[in-house]
Order: C-alpha cells, then sequence, then structure tokens
C-alpha cells in the first residue's frame, strides 16, 4: 500500500516534493474530521474535541506525518477511522464498505488487524461476517507474498531477555510518548488518571478499554526492543479516545482542558529537535542528488537505506561514508568533500585536511566483539566499556549503524558478513576492531578480542 501511494505520486508529479507532501498533508487533514464525528459518536461535542485534538497533537500522529516513509501509518488509521464510522448494522452497502476500508487499513500497515476485535465488540458477533472476510483475504494475500513467517523484522531478542523486555515495556513505551519531556511525562499522568476515572465511572466501559488496550499494545511486542514513535499511534488513538470518554462533570472537564494543553505544549516542546534533525537529513540528501562523481558526503545522518536508494532514484554518482577510517588509511579516493555544518546549517565543501583531524582520535585500545546466528538472527556482545557508542561499519563505511552493546538483528542469510566494530568513548577517542567476516551459518559463532 505504501509503495502504491508513492508510486502515485512519482507518476502525478515526478519527483517534485511538494506534491508528496501535499498529499501526506491531506491525508492528515482528513484524519482530524474523521477522529471528531468517530468519537462525537458516543460522546459530548467537547469529549470529542478534546480527543480529537489529543489524537492530532500527539508526537506519534506529528513525527509520522514529517516522514513521507511512514504514510502507510497514517493511511491506515484514516482507513480505520473510515470502517469504523461507515459501520451501519441495517445497511448491508454500509457494512461491506466499512469492511473494504478495514481491508485498506491492514494493507496499508498489519497493526490495524486488531481492528475487527474492536469492531466485534461494538457491533457484535454476527455483524463481523464482513470483516471476517476482509481478514480472510489480507492473511491469503500476505500469505501469498510474504509466506507462513510470522517473525517480526528489524531487532531480534534472545529468549532469556523477554521478561525484562515485557517488565520494562510501560516504562520505555511511556518515554517514548511524552516525547522525553517533563510537560509529556504529566500529560502522560494526567491522560493516566482520565483511563482510570472511565474504567470507575463508566463500568460497562471495561471490556472494551481491556480489548482496546489489548489491540494498541500487542502487535508492538516483538518489535518492542527499540520503541519508535511511530509504534504507538495505534495506543495514542486509543488514549484519545479515553480523554474524550470522561463524564460531563466539572472538575472533569478541568482535566480534560489540562490534557489538551500538557499534549499540545508537549509536542511543541519536543517540535523543533525533531524538525532540526529531519532538515539536516534533507539538506544532506538534497545536496547527495546534485553532486558528481568524484564527489563524497561526509558522515551522513540519513540512514545508509535511505541514501542507496536515492542515489539510485536520482542517479547520483556521488558517494558518502559513514566511518572517518577510509580516509585515515589512505582509501578514499574522493576528489571533493562535502558535510554538513551547523554553523551555517547547510553542506558545504569541505577540506580533505579538517577531515584528517578525526584521525588523531584513532587509538589501539582494548576492545572484543563476540557474534553468534541462531533462528535466523545475528546476535552480538560488545566489550570490554559500559559507556560509549558501539558502531558496526559495513562495505569499508558505506554503511554504518549504531547499535546497543548487547543486541540481535534479524537477517535470515547464510554465508558470512564482513565487517568491523567502531567504539567511541565518552572522551572523544575512537578503537576499531580488524575487519571480521563473521559467520551467518545456523549455531555458529565468531568471536574477536584484543
Amino acid at each position: 500500500m505504501l509503495l502504491a501511494s508513492l508510486k502515485a505520486d512519482l507518476y502525478a508529479a515526478g519527483l517534485n516534493p511538494k506534491a508528496f507532501y501535499a498529499h501526506q498533508i491531506a491525508v492528515f487533514a482528513c484524519i482530524a474530521p474523521a477522529m471528531y464525528l468517530l468519537l462525537r459518536r458516543w460522546f459530548t461535542l467537547v469529549g470529542a474535541a478534546s480527543g480529537a485534538i489529543v489524537a492530532m497533537a500527539g508526537i506519534p500522529l506529528i513525527e509520522c506525518v514529517q516522514r513521507l516513509m511512514d504514510r502507510h501509518y497514517i493511511e491506515g488509521l484514516l482507513f480505520a477511522l473510515i470502517s469504523v464510522l461507515s459501520f451501519q448494522r441495517k445497511s448491508i452497502a454500509l457494512t461491506t464498505f466499512s469492511a473494504m476500508a478495514y481491508l485498506f487499513a491492514m494493507a496499508a500497515k498489519e497493526i490495524f488487524v486488531p481492528l475487527v476485535l474492536v469492531l466485534v465488540v461494538i457491533a457484535g458477533l454476527r455483524s463481523a461476517l464482513p470483516y471476517a472476510v476482509a481478514l480472510a483475504i489480507y492473511c491469503s494475500w500476505r500469505f501469498a507474498v510474504a509466506g507462513p513467517h510470522l517473525e517480526s523484522y528489524g531487532w531480534a531478542v534472545e529468549r532469556k531477555e523477554w521478561p525484562r523486555l515485557i517488565a520494562t515495556l510501560p516504562l520505555r513505551f511511556g518515554r517514548v510518548l511524552s516525547g522525553g519531556n517533563a510537560i509529556g511525562a504529566i500529560a502522560l499522568i494526567l491522560i493516566v488518571v482520565a483511563i482510570l476515572v472511565v474504567v470507575v465511572l463508566r463500568p460497562r466501559s471495561r471490556l472494551l478499554i481491556l480489548i482496546a488496550a489489548s489491540a494498541a499494545l500487542l502487535p508492538i511486542l516483538p518489535v518492542s526492543f527499540e520503541i519508535q514513535q511511530r509504534y504507538g499511534l495505534v495506543s495514542w488513538i486509543f488514549v484519545s479516545t479515553a480523554v474524550a470518554a470522561l463524564p460531563s462533570l466539572r472538575w472533569l472537564l478541568a482535566l480534560q482542558i489540562a490534557i489538551v494543553l500538557a499534549v499540545v505544549v508537549s509536542s511543541r516542546v519536543q517540535w523543533p529537535e525533531s524538525l532540526r534533525a529531519m532538515e539536516r537529513m534533507s539538506k544532506e540528501d538534497r545536496a547527495l542528488s546534485r553532486l558528481n562523481a568524484g564527489d563524497l558526503l561526509w558522515m551522513p545522518s540519513s540512514p545508509p537505506a535511505t541514501l542507496e536508494e536515492l542515489s539510485r532514484l536520482t542517479r547520483s554518482r556521488a558517494s558518502w561514508t559513514y566511518d572517518e577510517l577510509p580516509l585515515c588509511a589512505g582509501r578514499l579516493s574522493a576528489r571533493r568533500f562535502f558535510e554538513f555544518e551547523q554553523e551555517c546549517d547547510c553542506v558545504r565543501e569541505a577540506r580533505r585536511d579538517q577531515l584528517s583531524r578525526a584521525c588523531s582520535a584513532d587509538r589501539v585500545a582494548p576492545l572484543s566483539a563476540r557474534f553468534h546466528f541462531e533462528d535466523g538472527s545475528l546476535f552480538w556482545d560488545f566489550g570490554p566499556y559500559e559507556a560509549g557508542q558501539y558502531k558496526v561499519i559495513l562495505a569499508d563505511g558505506r554503511q554504518g549503524f549504531r547499535v546497543p552493546r548487547h543486541a540481535g538483528f534479524h537477517l535470515g542469510s547464510d554465508g558470512r558478513l564482513p565487517l568491523r566494530v567502531r567504539y567511541e568513548s565518552p572522551a572523544g577517542w575512537v578503537t576499531y576492531s580488524d575487519d571480521l567476516q563473521v559467520s551467518l551459518h545456523e549455531g555458529e559463532t565468531t568471536s574477536w578480542q584484543r
């Protein structure tokens, strides 16, 4: 669904970014009235308005809107809202339309699959047949495309780590939803109070709250090693509904207003930092698309996969590096170097001797790396340092990933993975492992130590 949406923009407007973002903003704008109309079905005008504002101003939705690669989250949410809005027990046509919208929501993002559970609670089991058909079509299509595999992608977790991961999920999830600022933490505390009030004063809503909370949280468990803000989108919609469901009492009206203000302020506090990061990536990416053969982009902030695809899309012949070691070792043949500078907030040409100063931080120091491949995932343990930053370097710097000291990643391939480990200390010095050939054969371990 995401690729179809982006390709539609590409065919309609070429590589003009304004068309892509106009589409993105239009979808976002449609969510606000859809959310309000849905909440207004069951709650007061003030409650529905409060819930819609909380939903729209929340960090998960705001973060999704600014990145084109997250469009499937907001398009899926819009289809999910349309599905619930258009449901009518007495209208076969509307119910069919609702089931189709549910199918599109699932096709956009699998996190909307549990929506059928909420619909069953609202409409009853007898009304669930069209949604069951939509779910069967989705499962058949997914099986045909991806096969019977249901495991998560990205980060992998060893079995012994699951209890700790689950136990710390609420705290880690709350930190992400709050944006990591004090106002956001206050907003979350007020929201928890609102949920408890709804549970106590609206007893008939308890089953729906339990099912909605489960539908929001369970799908993110497989990827909860690293919780990103977009993972909290469905949970945030659940939270917004709870705010709207507060009974019409004067003191609860004050609570609703306090939550709305805290959420809006928290989002506003977090926004400048997020915008700076997005603007830097945008400027680096646009610079790369204009650079020529022999030019090199130094230490970009965009992910490696983004640069690979951007280079292919724009036919740029420039290169880039996420690591200074190739320069220090004399392996970079670039004629010109370009890097992002904070002072001018721009990408400009840098002299080779300026960049070579980073080589003075390299030193030979103790370092260890142990890799183990199991169940299609590569697990690692780096040491001996607890503090500092570890980085895995691939393709001699063309790809670089900051990683935790102990973690794993789904790879699912045989052979060997050439890489080196880079460690940067809190004091600023850097040390490297040798170039390693890590085995990706089931049960095999690769170890290195200095």
